[in-house]
């Protein structure tokens, strides 16, 4: 599929079914921009109790500022309601008026710029989850999409939920993040960042959008293509609702470029929205 406009887009990362911070992004994006296209990388609340009445909050006020939403699923996510949900003739889930989930490997293209979007990650909390109800396996990258994600031509913006393996995300340290989570989930979300690390360096892609560790910031990586061409890629990882850094504006106008800048609304701290 391909789009002509807008030259710029909204991307934000995690919302975790929060109505109140969903509708505050979108009415803040409304104010101080023209923008139409909102992507969301993920864990953007399709699972929980009542997340059918957070969806229908959040497609209204979306279809009040003219505002298109994309989703990547994320790993908090329900992954059998999505799977029974229509999808339109670009394989997108169709999952309210004006909200969709896009499927892992999706293309397209905005302005000349080529996106794939890939969602998934491992639930390192998973053990305290219960199967079908607030964890599903679908939620992991599986080698099969890895491989078949990655045989495709490269792209100028890679979107995900989970960080590849190699960038230097803040996160707690190893022994903490052992001890929290035991070896054995450590390893299986290790194997599942080298998984999205091989799709990286197939695709080579100039920029890489995540969510998923609920922390802004921005790095520029030398890595290396399956083929041992050396690449550049920059590296924008987005915080999490009610946090600084949840949501930016990309500027499609120079493909060499691809600048962000923040459209972070203001916190709980300040005036609080409606969200009804």
């Amino acid at each position: 599929m391909t789009l002509t406009e807008p030259t710029s887009i909204a991307v934000a990362g995690d919302w975790h079914g929060n109505a109140s911070w969903a509708i505050r992004c979108v009415r803040y994006l409304a104010e101080h921009t023209d923008v139409t296209l909102l992507l969301h990388l993920g864990d953007f609340g399709y699972m929980g109790e009542g997340f059918d009445r957070y969806m229908h909050k959040v497609s209204r006020e979306a279809e009040k500022a003219g505002v298109t939403i994309w989703v990547l699923p994320g790993n908090h996510e329900n992954y059998d309601w999505l799977a029974k949900q229509p999808v339109d003739d670009q394989g997108r889930t169709i999952t309210a008026p004006g909200i969709l989930a896009l499927p892992r490997g999706n293309r397209f293209t905005v302005a000349g710029v080529t996106f794939c979007a890939v969602g998934g990650a491992v639930s390192v909390d998973k053990g305290r989850r219960t199967f079908g109800r607030s964890w599903w396996p679908q939620e992991e990258i599986t080698e099969t999409e890895a491989k078949t994600i990655s045989a495709g031509p490269p792209v100028d913006v890679l979107l995900t939920h989970d960080a590849p393996m190699g960038c230097a995300t803040p996160r707690m340290d190893r022994r903490s993040f052992l001890d929290w989570v035991g070896p054995v989930v450590a390893s299986e979300a290790d194997a599942h960042q080298v998984r999205l690390r091989n799709i990286v360096d197939a695709l080579h892609p100039r920029l890489l959008l995540h969510g998923h560790m609920h922390a802004r910031y921005s790095e520029t990586v030398e890595w290396v293509t399956p083929d041992y061409k050396p690449y550049t890629c920059r590296i924008e990882g987005l915080a999490c609702d009610d946090m600084e850094g949840n949501q930016i504006l990309l500027d499609l106008t120079d493909p060499t470029n691809l600048a962000v800048t923040d459209l972070t609304p203001p916190l709980s701290k300040g005036p609080r929205f409606r969200d009804d």
